[in-house]
């Protein structure tokens, strides 16, 4: 569940700092996207924190983690040229300064989900030791 946990950490870390406040997803009522964006990703990482992982966890699936938001990522690329709509601001490349901006978003993005899953598996690998040893 750790992926899940990163990628829930990441939404709500995106959603805090870029997004907040903005006409990011005009598609959804703003007490919705609070409630996904905002209020479920730190519900995620505190229930990370209550429930640790049952082992330990390398740091090499870290990067492997990352691919899935990638995929989305490229995908959304992709389908956008087609439909002209993309889910968040940061992801139009009308909005974030074309694809280089876009790209420097996700590149932001993808170095801080690593930095994040490094720290996730930190704390999972110690409180997966600490429970074990209590």
């Amino acid at each position: 569940y750790l992926p899940a946990v990163l990628y829930m950490s990441i939404t709500g870390i995106v959603f805090w700092t870029i997004l907040k406040g903005g006409n990011h997803h005009l598609t959804i009522l703003p007490w919705i996207s609070m409630i996904l964006h905002g209020i479920t990703p730190i519900a995620a990482f505190v229930g990370f924190i209550l429930f640790p992982p049952l082992k330990k966890v390398s740091y090499v699936k870290v990067w492997k983690w990352l691919l899935p938001p990638l995929a989305f990522v490229i995908y959304t690329l992709i389908r956008g040229l087609f439909i002209h709509w993309y889910p968040y601001t940061i992801l139009n490349p009308e909005t974030a300064g074309g694809y280089m901006g876009v790209m420097g978003y996700v590149a932001g993005i993808l170095i801080g989900a690593y930095l994040v899953g490094v720290v996730l598996v930190c704390i999972g690998n110690y409180r997966f030791k600490s429970k074990k040893t209590s």
